[in-house]
């Protein structure tokens, strides 16, 4: 091939197609020119002098070219879809699409990609008939709605249609109880404005009703309506939830049942057991003077309201509820319910709820518990057996048969009682120490001439006296709390809340299964709570340290965290290196996220 000079080299050019009006043009090359070429997509059909292409071709001006758009169709589509308890039944609607395409207008290019645009026209041929159809095909038989149908049919675009309602149920109600007083522990949701207003001094109550006063009415349960679902099937209601008044000490039920009536003045309580709720009115013991070495200690079954202080070494013990009026100073208070202190704590204890008073008395309960269960049971297989005459027992009594059992399966029972005694003896107890030497009275029998027992029902009626004092005083039906107004070098321990109210802690260790909320500033001391943790300040800028715990599903909030205090979540621990303010603290992801 001779070298082009540089006269003949303007002849060379490559040849050129383009698309103009639906058609393709084509000029041919020059010279040594590079010939055009056409690639087709796969939306066309490129034809050739008759000849279809699927690749790429060359072409020239000579060539036949044809090119074909494809057309596409696309039926109108419908779909049922049901909620989930078939009291509604959806039609998703879809329009037919025509799908045609057009050549696009291309400039002259050597090599040329062709391209299309898309033209969609959408349409709507369905019929009642397919819709119904398909209805029946799903079992949609009832509530099916005539005039949404014609909307489907008149429908251009895509959507969502209710087609058929079934017929929603009527809820019932659950029967509950209305209290005519606050059975709830107290608890102050205090802004950050509120804090210089409050009346701290005003702020502490104690809630009594008085003698033939009205404290709770029973609303009945209301019945409610089964539903139908769209395939004509019932959508069944829970039966509503029964609940009972029993009365406890110090309550009158009216004879419908309905209201309970305080037959003295005191403080109101209630314990929940199953559907049962036993209201109770307990005495309230009041002393208007400060508990020193001149009055001892106090112990009392009930709630104790105390005008004045509570002195250096003094103790105050309440199976119920405590409000101190006065100071608590290296004293110890503890309460199976609330505790409510106005005055400030020093170098005190202060412990409220079962769990932290009770010790091993409720297991050993339970474990007698168990054993006269079994006692009650192994008596009643023993009965009905032909060896023990009825007549025999009728008239000897059932005490032959408990000294039997006694001696071979039960040698545990007799001394788990008198452990019971022993340990009541020595105070293991704590305030509880009366409750076990009642219990000890009506179980010793047990310990001596058992056949003096003469029927079954004795020993099952010690066992329903011990299912009572089990449920209330367990951790699960007592409600306790501690509201105090300041604390130094103090612990503090309940099953529920911790509040306090006035300036705060200081060197002070708190534990809680409820939450914990601290008005004035935490400095030197540790928190540990199940629940949420809400506190105004932590530390101060002497630089004494604190730590704030609490459970991997719960969260801490702190107005203003000094430096160097830590704080633990779950299993994971955090150290503020500077000080911070709106600290909002939980568990993500086994992570502390601080907000």
């Amino acid at each position: 091939m001779h070298p082009l000079d540089t006269k003949t080299r303007k002849y060379n050019e490559d040849g050129v197609v383009w698309i103009e009006n639906g058609k393709v043009f084509v000029r041919d090359p020059k010279g040594n020119g590079t010939p055009a070429t056409l690639i087709p997509n796969d939306e066309i059909i490129l034809s050739i002098d008759s000849t279809v292409f699927n690749h790429i071709v060359i072409v020239n001006s000579k060539n036949d070219i044809q090119i074909k758009i494809q057309e596409k169709i696309i039926e109108p589509s419908i779909k049922i879809v049901l909620s989930q308890d078939e009291l509604y039944a959806y039609l998703d609607f879809k329009p037919g699409i025509i799908r045609s395409l057009k050549l696009k207008d291309q400039e002259p290019k050597n090599s040329l990609i062709i391209q299309t645009k898309e033209l969609n026209i959408t349409y709507n041929n369905l019929e009642k008939e397919k819709i119904y159809k398909k209805l029946s095909g799903e079992g949609i038989t009832y509530g099916v709605d005539e005039n949404i149908i014609e909307s489907i049919l008149r429908a251009e675009k895509e959507q969502r249609f209710i087609i058929a309602k079934g017929d929603p149920p009527i809820h019932g109600r659950d029967a509950y109880i209305e209290y005519l007083f606050d059975n709830q522990p107290s608890k102050w949701n205090i802004t950050d404005t509120d804090f210089e207003h409050v009346d701290y001094r005003n702020m502490f109550a104690v809630n009594c009703v008085k003698q033939n006063d009205i404290i709770a009415i029973k609303h009945p349960c209301q019945e409610g309506r089964n539903g139908l679902s769209v395939k004509r099937k019932d959508i069944l209601l829970q039966t509503p939830k029964q609940i009972n008044i029993v009365a406890g000490k110090g309550i009158e039920i009216t004879e419908d049942g309905t209201q309970a009536r305080a037959n003295l003045a005191g403080m109101p309580n209630m314990i929940v057991n199953g559907k049962d709720v036993i209201l109770e009115v307990s005495e309230t013991l009041q002393i208007d003077h400060d508990i020193d070495l001149t009055t001892g200690n106090i112990s009392y079954s009930n709630d104790i309201i105390i005008y004045g202080n509570v002195s250096e070494t003094m103790e105050v013990n309440s199976i119920g509820s405590v409000f101190i009026k006065g100071n608590v100073s290296f004293a110890k208070i503890s309460a199976l319910k609330n505790i409510t202190i106005q005055g400030n704590v020093i170098s005190s204890k202060i412990i409220s709820g079962s769990s932290h008073l009770t010790g091993t008395f409720l297991s050993e309960l339970k474990n007698i518990e168990k054993m006269l269960n079994l006692t009650i049971q192994l008596i009643d297989e023993l009965m009905r057996k032909a060896v023990f005459r009825l007549e025999d027992i009728k008239d000897k009594g059932i005490g032959v048969l408990v000294k039997l059992l006694l001696n071979l399966k039960l040698k545990e029972l007799p001394q788990t009682i008198f452990n019971l005694f022993l340990n009541a003896k020595k105070g293991a107890y704590g305030i509880l120490n009366d409750i076990a030497f009642e219990m000890f009275e009506s179980l010793k029998i047990f310990l001596g001439d058992c056949t003096t027992l003469k029927s079954l029902e004795e020993i099952i009626n010690i066992k329903l006296d011990i299912d009572e004092k089990l449920c209330k005083y367990s951790s699960e039906t007592i409600r306790s709390s501690v509201i105090i107004n300041y604390a130094l070098n103090s612990e503090i321990s309940s099953d529920g809340s911790i509040i306090v109210v006035g300036n705060g802690c200081y060197n002070t260790k708190i534990h809680s299964q409820g939450e914990v909320i601290i008005n004035g500033t935490f400095i030197g001391g540790e928190i540990y709570s199940e629940k949420p943790i809400s506190l105004s300040c932590v530390g101060s800028n002497s630089g004494v340290k604190s730590l704030i715990e609490t459970s991997s599903s719960s969260r801490i909030s702190v107005r203003k965290m000094f430096e160097g205090n830590v704080i633990k979540i779950g299993h994971m621990s955090h150290r503020f290196k500077e000080t911070e303010f709106a600290i909002d603290a939980r568990l993500i992801d086994s992570k502390i996220i601080i907000k």
